[in-house]
């Protein structure tokens, strides 16, 4: 399970709450946790001429599986973002995105690679 201490050691935290979300619909259970870190945005596999750009996102939630994130573009299904946490990086991709009011929208990614596994340095959150 990822514990406060595990996202406090990657993400820069502004503030978190305690207790854990449940959804029986959900693989993994989530944890309400708000952090800011920086990212490198990639295109869409649809956009294959864009170039990356760098920006600023905000979490929301974290969970074994992935995360949920603010960001002021929207962003695409398949579109992958390279965090830059406190102590490595992590790549997620983006599976639904919408808009929350004009110029921010939120996106709910699952975690791409094993860095966030390797950063915390618990093989237990992969499983």
């Amino acid at each position: 399970m990822v514990t406060q201490e595990m996202i406090d050691a990657l993400f820069e935290p502004q503030s978190s709450q305690a207790h854990t979300l449940e959804n029986p619909d959900r693989e993994f259970s989530r944890v309400p946790f708000r952090g800011r870190a920086a990212a490198t945005v990639y295109p869409s596999p649809n956009d294959a001429g864009e170039k990356p750009f760098e920006s600023e996102v905000l979490t929301t939630d974290i969970s074994r599986g992935g995360l949920s994130l603010l960001h002021r573009r929207e962003l695409l299904a398949g579109q992958r973002v390279l965090l830059k946490l406190k102590r490595g990086t992590c790549t997620v991709e983006v599976c639904w995105c919408c808009r929350v009011w004009t110029g921010l929208y939120v996106a709910g990614c699952r975690f791409a690679d094993a860095s966030f596994t390797e950063a915390v340095g618990s093989s237990d959150i992969s499983a």
